[in-house]
């Protein structure tokens, strides 16, 4: 009699890796691989759901109420281009990344309230102010700084901000008001891809007003805007990561102890699981004689230790880790010199 092997023989930690990496290398096949066994479906849906593009272009859509009423809690980047569509946006309660690009109806505030937002996308002025948590704020409008805006914009964890490149640069500076946003980091002048040939995502060293303004946050970038927040939402490199390399490769400070010219970037080694200034100090230091590394794009994940890092480094902690490395050095050398001189004698 022949057995029959019921039950996987991989184990399931195992079998969950491979299919997620098979839907991960091609995200086509999911309707295939969900239909292999229920543990997989269970697996997978997940996955599946965690960035939606609800967008009638260039095509238009057909929503399915039934899948999301009973799929959309799984959704955390929703981005909405649908007119009609923000009244079904209580199906989608764990959403953090919102790009709302529809006329904002105030009607559907208390629905948006209820959200979890720490990053939107909108024209609407008066909708991103009442989002205190907000980190990221992708602004895609222009506006002139009345009085109501002057007197009710204050972002307290906005990190991260994009404009327009056409915004007035009076409401521009608006925002770079300390009291206004006082844990602002990065901020990006946004040219459609459109005005320049090329179509990637690229940085800017100047040609608009805006750039012109003397703050080592502000950073030109021209893309795609649909094509960079998806690319974003699925973990890529987006706008607001290249935008985060620039401004910690331009606050990179050098330190310069007995000719050697050091910089100070965390961008030149992995980066580091913890806090503490030592360890990371230590991740970070390069002594590269007189020659100087550019950083790379690196993680947001780690951005905000790094960057108050850079923001608050402590200049005698860094001092003393040169003289230790100089230290280190000397010791070596006068190894060596003994190692060479018992080899002469004998």
């Amino acid at each position: 009699m022949t057995n029959i092997i019921s039950s996987p023989r991989l184990p399931p930690e195992l079998e969950y890796t491979i299919f997620l990496l098979a839907y991960q290398n091609d995200s086509g096949e999911a309707k295939n691989l969900v239909l292999v066994a229920r543990r997989v479906f269970d697996w997978l849906i997940p996955h599946i759901f965690h960035v939606v593009v609800l967008s009638d272009i260039p095509v238009p859509i057909k929503f399915n109420e039934e899948v999301y009423q009973k799929y959309g809690h799984h959704v955390r980047h929703l981005f909405l281009h649908v007119t009609g569509l923000q009244r079904h946006l209580h199906m989608f309660p764990n959403v953090i990344n919102l790009a709302l690009w529809v006329e904002y109806n105030p009607v559907y505030l208390p629905t948006l309230l209820q959200l979890p937002l720490t990053c939107i996308s909108t024209g609407a002025l008066d909708l991103f102010q009442v989002f205190v948590k907000l980190t990221h704020l992708d602004l895609c409008t222009s506006f002139e700084p009345n009085s109501d805006i002057k007197s009710t914009l204050y972002l307290p964890q906005l990190t991260h901000l994009c404009v327009l490149d056409e915004l007035p640069r009076s409401s521009f500076e608006l925002f770079l008001e300390r009291e206004r946003c006082p844990q602002l980091k990065v901020v990006i002048v946004w040219v459609p891809s459109g005005l320049i040939s090329a179509s990637t995502l690229s940085v800017l060293d100047g040609g608009f007003e805006l750039l012109q303004v003397d703050d080592k946050r502000v950073v030109g970038i021209k893309c795609h805007a649909r094509r960079d927040w998806e690319t974003g939402a699925r973990g890529g490199e987006d706008m607001w990561k290249v935008a985060e390399g620039v401004v910690i490769s331009r606050r990179a400070p050098r330190i310069v102890d007995g000719g050697a010219d050091v910089r100070i970037s965390s961008f030149l080694a992995p980066p580091v699981s913890d806090s503490n200034p030592t360890a990371i100090l230590k991740n970070a230091l390069r002594i590269n004689g007189q020659t100087t590394r550019q950083p790379a794009h690196g993680s947001s994940r780690h951005f905000d230790v790094e960057m108050d890092f850079f923001i608050s480094l402590n200049m005698e902690q860094a001092g003393g880790y040169i003289k230790e490395c100089k230290k280190k050095r000397i010791r070596n050398a006068k190894a060596d010199e003994n190692l060479q001189e018992s080899h002469t004698k004998n």
